[in-house]
């Protein structure tokens, strides 16, 4: 992105938050179709950034900062942070390879730039709060952040709900709800946000999760991705985190259609066919043979949303 180009971003969303409209325009990921337009009420985004401030303590000396989009709801809610705790905002270029100039108290990511955060430890004593967002971080990035000392959160949400509504800290599997936010589950096990407060209450996701507590959940995968084997019900996310430490390159699950189990587990990988072999090979130690990749589809270049989340597909 052309940093002119943000800050004129930045200048139009500062000027539609202060337009007298009670509500601004974002737009959904696009991760499972196109991105669509949808209306936040600006006094439910106030009341989401007071829920962060007081969380991570937040005040007037802050500095706030995100290397997201400022189309991302993330990046959104980053400038209206900084608006309700009255501190600064630092207008950061959205990249992949970036630099920190000064010391932040709370910074947005996508999990692609934890890369750069990883590959230059310097910075975690510049970052006293790092918020990653947009999609799952895998496992082999958050325990390097950790190692770091990063004071890492991982964040569960969408732009319905104004970006977070719960958080998962470091190492936990469970994220836990923002101040006046509850989960229930639906005949899905999908989760509904209970939010009597906010204009979003009653929101349902197709987020398959196991509830501990009203206000605490570990995320089990997406209902739209379930691969219906045989009556085997799996869950790609979690059968990705089970074959991650066999695979050192970008990979996801899907399901395809199969003449004797109904669906079949496929795995499509950002490489070349050399690469698709490869991971076969590795893929040969599974022993649960419905779990076991049937097909290994190479893909040159991944499509991701802005926040750098993927979009599932079969090539």
């Amino acid at each position: 992105m052309d940093y002119t180009r943000s800050k004129m971003e930045y200048t139009d969303f500062i000027d539609e938050w202060n337009n007298g409209s009670e509500h601004i325009t974002a737009h959904t990921s696009g991760s499972t179709g196109t991105p669509k337009p949808i209306h936040l009420l600006k006094s439910d985004m106030l009341r989401s950034a007071n829920a962060t401030i007081k969380r991570f303590g937040l005040d007037k000396n802050c500095v706030i900062a995100s290397l997201l989009p400022i189309s991302s709801i993330a990046t959104k809610m980053a400038i209206v942070r900084s608006i309700a705790a009255g501190c600064r905002y630092i207008n950061l270029h959205p990249s992949n390879d970036f630099e920190i100039p000064e010391h932040i108290d709370l910074l947005s990511v996508g999990p692609s730039q934890c890369d750069c955060l990883i590959a230059h430890p310097d910075m975690a004593q510049q970052i006293r709060v790092l918020l990653v967002g947009g999609a799952e971080l895998s496992l082999k990035r958050r325990d390097a952040l950790l190692a770091l000392g990063y004071d890492l959160y991982e964040s569960y949400g969408m732009t319905e709900t104004c970006s977070n509504v719960a958080l998962r800290h470091g190492a936990d599997d469970f994220f836990e709800a923002n101040e006046g936010i509850n989960f229930c589950l639906d005949n899905r096990s999908c989760i509904v946000v209970e939010a009597p407060a906010y204009g979003f209450d009653g929101t349902i996701t197709n987020d398959i999760a196991v509830l501990q507590a009203p206000d605490r959940f570990r995320l089990l995968g997406r209902y739209d991705n379930v691969i219906n084997s045989g009556g085997l019900k799996i869950h790609p996310e979690q059968l990705e985190r089970e074959l991650a430490p066999l695979l050192d390159i970008p990979f996801y699950i899907v399901g395809v259609p199969d003449d004797k189990w109904g669906q079949s587990v496929a795995i499509v990988i950002e490489g070349s066919q050399d690469d698709a072999q490869k991971a076969s090979n590795r893929l040969e130690i599974l022993t649960d043979g419905r779990k076991r990749p049937k097909r290994v589809i190479a893909m040159a270049e991944f499509e991701r949303t802005s926040s750098g989340k993927i979009k599932r597909k079969l090539p």
